[in-house]
Order: structure tokens, then C-alpha cells, then sequence
């Protein structure tokens, strides 16, 4: 691409292609992928964007359960290493497509929150945390489209002791006549390191050219990775030399190639360069300077910009409002979140969770399965309201509640509040306590006879006295 007299072209090492020649334009396929190449693309948008959608993911937490199906579990797991699943996230839990191999046979769901594999998760290896292993993971997904667990089997009984994360760019597949796949290697130099199937979790985003590895978004949007590139190349090229790219020098008289080198270099020296923008020029007897206008044209390739950044961020499901400040405010900001919580982050997490119930929780108990929480944020109002109209209306009881905001529950929790007093409903609908029934009042008589009592008692005492 030429523009304002520059050729902005890539510089290549050692022979190696651009992002765009991995696609074969003649046919129109895709060739063979340059996982590197993509690799050295993280940069600029790619960078914002791939980096917006890894940190998310690995900020989901992944919980654990187990389903109690009539037969003998192999995990033997104490009360007190479980605990009891809300109705909402039991809702959700049998919502989701990808777990109805659990929830569908499952008696009772049961949240398991000590277990090895959980262990496993939580110390994944002596290099990186869990919260780090799943942020890279999602990178190089984002990036090349593959990303390779490598699970290390020596613990008790065969289970797995630690799990390495691989580079996709130096990941190779075997492909089988039959089983489909025999196996990985890594490249490391001019050695192959062999991996066996078994020792492999694969994941891939879809790529309906390819079987056997995936298509990254990056690599669906070379054109204007490329393009980004360029017009950084271009920008840089115009800050560096100012003075020299919007005009010309007109001289009367042929010159040498020594006074042509001259003058060049002079101006270049006094004008060039953007620390120097400004100077009045003085020129030479015979030398005179005309000024170019920019073309509308190549202003459109400064203008592309704005446009590429928003092709990138489609491609990776990242609304613009998460990328700018400009046009933003508060409603379309936390619509932008939830919109990009929901088409891009859920997704992912669906494909990493499936994948590690296909291959990761097998190896410890098939009544177990892994899940993200939902990633979607929680309309905090809407569930004010919700939670004041539930105990309005007695429709749950306050430790319900709690548990539903996953808090522990109260003692005065327990059963549902009535609203006019405020107090629990046992209180409330009580029967009153019975009022005692007054003593009659003393007839005539009986105050007669206790009156003369009184007076035989006192004639008494006087005898005494006397």
C-alpha cells in the first residue's frame, strides 16, 4: 500500500509470511495455519480484545457437584465436604444442554466443595494459579483458535498429580485411519516430543475447514489485523517526518548527487521529525518549498481506523462501549457488559466446561461434573425487588433468600415474615393467651358471717388480754 509517496509494506524474518498470505485467495481455502504469526499479533486491538474476553472467563467461578443416581458412587464423600444447591442455581443448573447427562438421571444435586479434583484445579502446577492457567488458556484460544492441556498422571491410583499448559503455535496433531486421532507432539527446535491421546485435553473453537484444529477469530479478521498494522506503520511514518511528507523542495537547477544528498540531509536534520515541528524554514537562492494538501482519499486510510477497531471487536463479541468513553454513559455501558456476558463469555465457558467433563472429571467419578456459574451479572435491582415481593407476599422465608444470595442463613430465618408487624407468622397467629376470669363478688350473707367471724376473733383476744 502506497500512501504520501511511502510504501508501508510488513518486514519479514526470515522469509516468513504475513497473517493475510495464509489464505489461499486463488481457491479461496484455507492453507496451512502460521500459529506463530498469529502468536505475534497480539497486539493493539487484538491485544484489548483477546485480553477483555480471557480475564472474564477465568473470573467465572467453576464449581463442582455431584448427583446422587440410586448407584454406588466411587467418590465416598462426608456430609460435611457437600452442601445443599439453592432452587435457583438447581434451575439453572438443569437449564443448561450441555449437563443433561447429569441432571437428567440425578435424585439430588449436591454442591461438593472438598474433593482432589478440586485440589487440582486450585494448585494446578508449581507455576501458575488457577486463575492464571485459565486466563492463558482462553488467550491462545483467542488467539489460535487451539489451546492443549497436558495431564500429568501420577498420583494415587492414576489420577492426575498437575496439569501444563502447552503452546498451540509448537502443537502438532497425529491424525488415525479410524480412531481419528493417535496422538500430539510439541516442537521444540528440531525434536518432537510425543504425547499420547489420553494425555491431551484439546480445546478448539469450530472450524468447518479444518477437523482437526480450530479457526481463531484473528484468523477471521486478517484483513483488517493487517490493515491496523499498516496504518500504525503510516502514523509513525508521519510523526517521524514531519516536514519532509507535506511538501516539496522546487530547485531551478539540476543537482548533483552530492548537492541532491546535501540538501537532503539538511532539511531532515533542522525540520525533520516531530520535536522539530514548526521551524521557520530558511532555504537557499534557487529553492523553493510548495505545500501538498492531503488527498481525501489517504484521509480515508486514517479515518479506517475507527472501522477496523470496530470489525476486530466483532469478531471477538466485545461491545464498543467497553473499548471507548466516547458516546457512553452508565445504561448502555452495563448493557454492553450483559451483552458481552452473554454472547461472548458463556459460550467459552460452556466449551471449557463440557470439554473437562468429557475428559478431566471421568477419571475421578462419572456422577461428578463440573460448572461455571452463569457469567451474565445480576440485574441488582430487579432482585431487590424480587427479594421484598418474595417476603411480602410470604412467598419464602428470609434463610430462602439467603441462600439464594448465597449467604449463611439466621436463626430467626426460618419461616416466612408477616409485613404489618413485621414478625414471624408462629408469633403472629398465635391464639391469645387466656384472660383470667375475675373472683364473684361476696353475697350479703357470706359478708355477714365473715364480718361476725372477725368480731368473735377480737372478743377473744380480749379475754386473753384481760
Amino acid at each position: 500500500m502506497r500512501v504520501f509517496g511511502y510504501e508501508i509494506t510488513k518486514a519479514t524474518r526470515g522469509g516468513k509470511r504475513s497473517l493475510m498470505s495464509i489464505f489461499n485467495r486463488a481457491s479461496g481455502q484455507l492453507g496451512d495455519q502460521d500459529f506463530k504469526e498469529m502468536i505475534e499479533n497480539y497486539l493493539s486491538w487484538v491485544y484489548i480484545c483477546a485480553n477483555r474476553n480471557s480475564t472474564r472467563v477465568a473470573a467465572v467461578p467453576l464449581r463442582l457437584y455431584m448427583v446422587t443416581s440410586g448407584r454406588k458412587p466411587k467418590s465416598i464423600l462426608l456430609k460435611d465436604q457437600t452442601r445443599v444447591v439453592s432452587p435457583e442455581c438447581l434451575e439453572y443448573l438443569h437449564s443448561k444442554p450441555n449437563l443433561t447427562e447429569w441432571t437428567s438421571k440425578a435424585m439430588e444435586i449436591r454442591e461438593v466443595t472438598e474433593h482432589p479434583l478440586l485440589t487440582l484445579l486450585r494448585n494446578i502446577n508449581n507455576f501458575r494459579n488457577q486463575f492464571d492457567f485459565f486466563e492463558e488458556t482462553e488467550i491462545f484460544l483467542e488467539l489460535t483458535g487451539n489451546a492443549y492441556w497436558y495431564v500429568i498422571s501420577e498420583g494415587f491410583g492414576g489420577l492426575p498429580s498437575e496439569i501444563r499448559i502447552l503452546p498451540s503455535q509448537d502443537m502438532g496433531i497425529v491424525p488415525h485411519p479410524t480412531e481419528f486421532i493417535s496422538g500430539y507432539f510439541r516442537r521444540m527446535g528440531m525434536e518432537k516430543i510425543p504425547y499420547l491421546e489420553n494425555e491431551i485435553i484439546h480445546f478448539r473453537f469450530p472450524n468447518p475447514r479444518d477437523q482437526y484444529y480450530g479457526l481463531s477469530p484473528l484468523l477471521a479478521i486478517s484483513e483488517s489485523v493487517e490493515y491496523n498494522k499498516k496504518v500504525h506503520i503510516l502514523e509513525n511514518a508521519l510523526l517521524d517526518n514531519r516536514g519532509m511528507n507535506e511538501g516539496v523542495l522546487v530547485v531551478e537547477d539540476t543537482l548533483t548527487d552530492t548537492e541532491f544528498k546535501r540538501l537532503r540531509e539538511e532539511w531532515k536534520n533542522m525540520y525533520g521529525g516531530y520535536s522539530k515541528a514548526g521551524r521557520t524554514a530558511i532555504l537557499e537562492k534557487g529553492v523553493t518549498y510548495q505545500s501538498l494538501a492531503l488527498p481525501p482519499k489517504e484521509m480515508n486510510f486514517l479515518q479506517g481506523r475507527k472501522y477496523t477497531r470496530e470489525e476486530i471487536a466483532g469478531a471477538y463479541g466485545v461491545p464498543i462501549s467497553m473499548l471507548t468513553s466516547e458516546n457512553v454513559n452508565k445504561s448502555n455501558a452495563l448493557a454492553g457488559r450483559e451483552q458481552h456476558a452473554r454472547d461472548a463469555i458463556e459460550p467459552r465457558v460452556i466449551r471449557i466446561e463440557q470439554k473437562l467433563n468429557e475428559k478431566l472429571t471421568p477419571r475421578y467419578d462419572e456422577d461428578l461434573f463440573l460448572a461455571f456459574d452463569t457469567p451474565v451479572p445480576q440485574d441488582k435491582e430487579l432482585r431487590i425487588k424480587e427479594r421484598e415481593s418474595n417476603l411480602r407476599s410470604m412467598y419464602s422465608s428470609v434463610n430462602l433468600e439467603r441462600e439464594q444470595d448465597r449467604k449463611e442463613p439466621v436463626p430467626w430465618g426460618k419461616e416466612p415474615f408477616l409485613p404489618a408487624g413485621v414478625m414471624p407468622m408462629s408469633i403472629a397467629t398465635a391464639p391469645p393467651a387466656p384472660v383470667p376470669t375475675p373472683a364473684p363478688a361476696p353475697s350479703e350473707e357470706e359478708i355477714a358471717a365473715f364480718s361476725a367471724k372477725i368480731a368473735e376473733q377480737v372478743k377473744q383476744q380480749m379475754r386473753i388480754v384481760a
